[in-house]
């Protein structure tokens, strides 16, 4: 049903409009009133409910469409109407995207950062979509406060997973010549043995045969620490000596500092993460703070 209303002096006249209009039969009295209009003359409206067939034809003539084509065409026109602001919208995304990406090009200081974080894995399409969030506003502008904001904003999507010693661990330090593994692995190797809330089991195992006095440097800490220290140079030495420690809390893997183009000792490490033994893979980085100041960070992969 659609509803009508007709305006007259009173009500009766109103309603023989519709009358007039449609005939006495199918018509449904919704509501009749009186109300003054701003021209201060108080006139009467009285709405009425009209089959929606009847309506189109009174109103559009008898060749219009009946009520299912009607419905079909005020369909038809919605689809019309949203695909046409589909298409408005991917030429909007389009233009601006055009816009960015002529932005991104001329601006030096863009480009410079781009071709540096590219050059180090990241993702030229994750660097576009921060820089389109960017221009701008004052970061920019300067190349300083560019890096070191993507530099937190990469530190803040990696996840810190919260550490589980309720069984016992073994943990591997893989990641670039000098870096610190080495290092790291002996602090850690003293937190384990006397900083926590009781002292854990803890034993070094060495995979660095490559370095000169990698061995010695980290048989030299596990001295002074009195703790266990076991050097390996295979895949199956690195299983049987994991069964002979198998009674300890914590066990540390140093493995050899490499380059992503030394596929010798890629492959090497390689075989001994796939050693189908449960441990923590952490890759060792060495970034730069906004405060100019150097510092190892831990990422942990489980295998």
């Amino acid at each position: 049903m659609i509803n009508e209303t007709f305006v007259a002096s009173d009500p009766k006249s109103a309603y023989e409009q519709a009358v007039e209009k449609y005939g006495s039969n199918g018509l449904t009295i919704v509501s009749a009133k009186q109300l003054k209009y701003d021209d201060g003359v108080l006139r009467s409206e009285v709405v009425i409910a009209v089959p929606k067939t009847l309506f189109m034809e009174k109103s559009f003539g008898e060749e219009s469409f009946g009520e299912e084509s009607f419905e079909d065409e005020i369909e038809n026109e919605e689809e019309e109407l949203i695909s046409e602001i589909g298409e408005l919208k991917a030429q909007l995304e389009i233009m601006k995207e055009g816009i960015y990406q002529e932005i991104r090009e001329e601006d030096s200081v863009i480009s410079e950062v781009k071709e540096l974080f590219i050059k180090k894995g990241i993702s030229p399409v994750w660097l576009d979509e921060m820089f389109n969030l960017l221009i701008g506003t004052e970061l920019v502008e300067d190349k300083a406060l560019l890096v070191s904001y993507l530099l937190e904003e990469i530190d803040e999507a990696l996840k810190v997973k919260e550490e589980n010693l309720d069984s016992p661990k073994v943990m591997m330090l893989v990641g670039p010549t000098g870096v610190g593994k080495t290092t790291t692995i002996a602090k850690l190797a003293a937190r384990y043995a006397y900083l926590m809330d009781r002292p854990y089991k803890v034993a070094l195992l060495n995979l660095d045969s490559y370095k000169v006095g990698a061995i010695e440097q980290l048989e030299h800490y596990a001295d002074i620490m009195q703790i266990e220290h076991i050097a390996v140079s295979s895949v199956e030495e690195f299983k049987d000596r994991l069964e002979m420690l198998e009674g300890y809390d914590v066990i540390l893997v140093d493995t050899a500092g490499m380059s992503p183009y030394d596929t010798h000792k890629f492959i090497k490490t390689v075989e001994f993460v796939n050693s189908d033994i449960n441990m923590e893979v952490n890759l060792v980085l060495l970034q730069q703070s906004s405060m100019k100041i150097w510092k190892i960070s831990i990422r942990t992969f489980h295998f």
